[in-house]
């Protein structure tokens, strides 16, 4: 197992995280999410893959939401939170398959690409594909390097924990396997800083 940095060690704190996460995003950005990508409405059936402290829970509504994350220490925080209207696990990415049986309309995949190999996106995304219902998708969004991009946004992007952050198209072929239709946009407006996200939408027909 790979030993983890000094800032994997004090991300993994769920104080810090959200301090950072508060004092960085902006309020909006996980409006955006929430409304126009994931289009939450009452309902619907949720897996949120690397879920963190379950930030982007609040604003998806009456939902059965099931969140997985590796760190023990963001679960129990959403737990605590969130505990009575959700379902949470602790598990790694390539543990998706035997958490849930369930079909899910919306798959999250928040902030989580870049944090792992082309081999093990390939791997999770088959997992999720298999977990879909037939009109459903997956999203994702995560830093990205893009051309002539502001030199805040490059160093965001290039100082991020995750050691795999690439650009829109790395990423959307990533998808072409099991995803027949892949919608990108690029966000530079989701940080109180300058940044640059990609967020995908994903149909497997």
């Amino acid at each position: 197992m790979r030993e983890k940095s000094i800032k994997e060690v004090v991300m993994g704190i769920p104080m810090v995280y959200q301090l950072l996460q508060n004092g960085i995003r902006k309020p909006t950005s996980d409006l955006f999410l929430a409304r126009d990508v994931i289009q939450a409405c009452d309902g619907l059936t949720i897996l949120d893959v690397g879920c963190g402290v379950g930030r982007i829970r609040r604003l998806l509504g009456d939902v059965h939401y099931v969140g997985i994350d590796h760190n023990p220490s963001y679960i129990k925080k959403a737990r605590k939170t969130h505990g009575s209207s959700s379902e949470f696990h602790v598990a790694d990415v390539s543990e998706v398959p035997s958490i849930t049986a369930r079909k899910f309309d919306r798959i999250l995949l928040l902030a989580v690409l870049h944090h792992l190999s082309d081999n093990q996106v390939t791997q999770l995304l088959g997992h999720c594909r298999t977990l879909l219902r037939p009109a459903g998708f997956v999203v994702s969004a995560d830093p990205t390097f893009i051309p002539k991009q502001n030199p805040i946004a490059y160093a965001i992007s290039r100082l991020d924990r995750g050691q795999f952050v690439r650009t829109p198209e790395a990423y959307s072929q990533l998808f072409e396997s099991d995803f027949k239709s892949c919608k990108l946009q690029i966000r530079n407006d989701l940080l109180w800083l300058p940044s640059s996200t990609v967020v995908i939408s994903a149909t497997p027909t």
